[in-house]
């Protein structure tokens, strides 16, 4: 492809103006690093003009021009965005065009049938075997349990353990489409992803404290040296802590099981192996028990879950979809092989499933949701 098509094939984009011929040519061009300068300079054009415009049309538009161009502040993305402006394009400018817009026209999905995001919610397993839907209940107490108090405030479990005559256990689970957090009896806080759970005493009595997990949960433990902190993912892994936050996710079917510290130290044992971690590094454990050291992980797109945001840097469609199921509480299904190309960019965790589905309609995903299974096809 010549520089001229090119040049009117990006402008038949920016206008929106393509055929259905000319949209997959343009996008395989647009990995040509051949063309990353035009791309660039499009990019800033497009940047600049509909964030103006953004101002006058919302705060949803807004919110994510904001984070475009936050990202292109950041200087380790400096050297990246020219590289990765066609993904930045097509997944974030034709979406947030659509929001401006309100065109909303694409006869693949099933609009009509849209699905909310995720919510603060979860499920309470008390020591008897009571289970306590904590959405559906206002601020108070929960339960109590042989002197212990369980109350909920403002979106958050707490526990009151100074009058507490014996150890119980609670477990929190939070099923798809919800997430918490809960302060434990030792003023360790943990918040749960979707599909998520967290097994306690309702007080720490012994000389040890330690409570299961599964799913994605993060925690910041209360400092007590006299009283050590440990975490049970698993069968094999086992994570010792000393005052320190960090995440674990540990979903069935995930290949490893991910340690990231953000602040202390820990010790990861899995399968008679040890590793010690330093802040901004994680540990991932495969089946078999061995243990990988990242030492630079990456800390934003590992936290974007907390912070209310889909991070879809360097993802492939499966592992996108993953989220997206846990989030919509869906089932995903594919017709043909799922495409193999990366992902990129940040994603609002406010927005509802088509509106999710219209930036992935862009970069040429087909799909469409019939009841609560998205349907994608090659």
């Amino acid at each position: 492809m010549t520089q001229d098509e090119f040049i009117r094939l990006l402008e038949g984009f920016h206008h929106r103006r393509l055929s259905e011929d000319e949209l997959p040519a343009f996008l395989k061009a647009a990995e040509d690093p051949h063309f990353e300068s035009l791309i660039g300079e499009k990019l800033h054009m497009e940047l600049s003009q509909m964030r103006a415009s953004s101002l006058a049309d919302g705060q949803r538009a807004d919110k994510v021009w904001g984070k475009i161009i936050d990202a292109r502040r950041v200087p380790v993305l400096r050297t990246l965005w020219i590289r990765y402006a066609a993904a930045i394009i097509i997944l974030f400018a034709a979406g947030a065009y659509l929001w401006i817009s309100g065109k909303r026209q694409h006869q693949d999905m099933a609009l009509n049938a849209d699905i909310p995001p995720g919510r603060q919610g979860a499920i309470l397993t008390l020591a008897d075997g009571t289970r306590v839907k904590l959405d559906s209940m206002g601020n108070g107490m929960v339960a109590e349990q042989k002197g212990t108090k369980v109350l909920l405030k403002d979106g958050s479990l707490a526990y009151n353990a100074s009058n507490a005559s014996a150890v119980t256990y609670n477990t929190m689970t939070t099923p798809k489409g919800r997430q918490f957090n809960v302060r434990l009896p030792d003023g360790t806080k943990a918040w749960l992803n979707a599909a998520s759970s967290i097994s306690y005493p309702t007080a720490f009595t012994g000389k040890d404290r330690l409570v299961t997990v599964s799913g994605e949960v993060y925690l910041e433990v209360a400092r007590d040296p006299a009283k050590p902190f440990s975490v049970k993912v698993d069968d094999k892994t086992v994570i010792e802590v000393l005052g320190t936050s960090f995440n674990i996710r540990s979903y069935p079917g995930d290949a490893t099981t991910n340690t990231t510290l953000l602040t202390g130290v820990i010790r990861v044992n899995a399968s008679n192996r040890a590793q010690l971690l330093k802040p901004g590094e994680q540990t991932r454990v495969k089946k078999d028990g061995e243990i990988q050291l990242i030492k630079n992980a990456d800390i934003q797109k590992i936290m974007a879950w907390k912070n209310g945001l889909f991070n879809f840097q360097d993802e492939t469609l499966v592992e996108v979809m993953r989220q997206l199921e846990r989030w919509y509480d869906i089932e995903v299904r594919y017709i043909g092989e799922p495409p193999t190309k990366k992902f990129y960019g940040e994603v609002g965790r406010d927005l509802t499933l088509s509106q999710v589905l219209e930036t992935l309609h862009e970069i040429g995903i087909q799909c469409n949701i019939e009841g609560r299974t998205l349907i994608v096809r090659n």
